[in-house]
């Protein structure tokens, strides 16, 4: 028994009806549907100058339950040209991962400058390590609204950066009382998230079966771009 996802919310579980290492088809028997998150948890940041250290935050952030990503160029930016492509594959991965049914989103990088005059988002947060009063991201945390948080690079946004998110309605806040890195600081956030969602857990949609016709359907694998194939335990 095998488990198909495309990314959108369906589910499909069936056996391998032809084993061919290049044209490998499956054979469903069912499929259920989950409804789409009805709020968002985004994050935007100014990618590390490393990498890999990108792309660890990519992964652990989807395994956790973010539902977009955004990166930024900020003025201190240390790294300014992206491989979306590479960060596409990681998000699938991590989705198989935890099974999760919906692939968040990866929007094309933007400046700073553009992005908090533009998004929508209502609950709006931003960290930085200027002197301010700062409440704790978990104080603030609410999943039944669409939330967003700002984090910069290696130097910190610049003062005219943090001024104008502040005036397109920004929450200065902090993850600890300790100074941390900026790696650290996405860390705290997912964890902060984290524990929100499990005390809103009651609030998530629950996996339902979508009424469907289809009784015996082969599905050729080629046709999926966000496939997932995964031995059911």
């Amino acid at each position: 028994m095998v488990r198909i996802i495309d990314g959108k919310g369906s589910e499909g579980q069936g056996e391998i009806s032809n084993a061919h290492p290049k044209r490998c088809q499956i054979q469903i028997d069912s499929i259920v549907y989950k409804e789409k998150p009805t709020c968002e948890i985004a994050i935007a940041m100014a990618p590390t100058k490393n990498n890999d250290r990108t792309e660890w935050f990519l992964e652990k952030a989807i395994e956790i339950g973010i539902t977009h990503f955004i990166p930024l160029i900020c003025e201190n930016s240390e790294r300014r040209k992206f491989n979306t492509e590479r960060w596409n594959k990681v998000a699938i991965s991590a989705m198989k991962q935890s099974q999760r049914l919906w692939l968040p989103e990866i929007s094309v990088p933007i400046k700073l400058n553009e992005f908090v005059k533009e998004n929508t988002y209502k609950n709006r947060f931003i960290a930085h390590c200027e002197d301010s009063d700062k409440k704790e991201l978990k104080d603030y945390a609410d999943i039944t609204k669409d939330q967003l948080i700002i984090i910069g690079p290696e130097g910190d946004f610049s003062p005219n950066e943090i001024e104008l998110a502040l005036k397109n309605s920004f929450h200065t806040c902090k993850f600890r009382r300790q100074s941390i890195k900026n790696r650290n600081c996405w860390n705290c956030c997912l964890h902060d998230n984290e524990v929100s969602e499990q005390n809103l857990s009651s609030l998530k949609n629950p996996i339902y079966s979508r009424p469907t016709s289809i009784k015996k359907t082969t599905l050729n694998l080629r046709d999926y771009h966000h496939t997932s194939l995964s031995y059911l335990r």
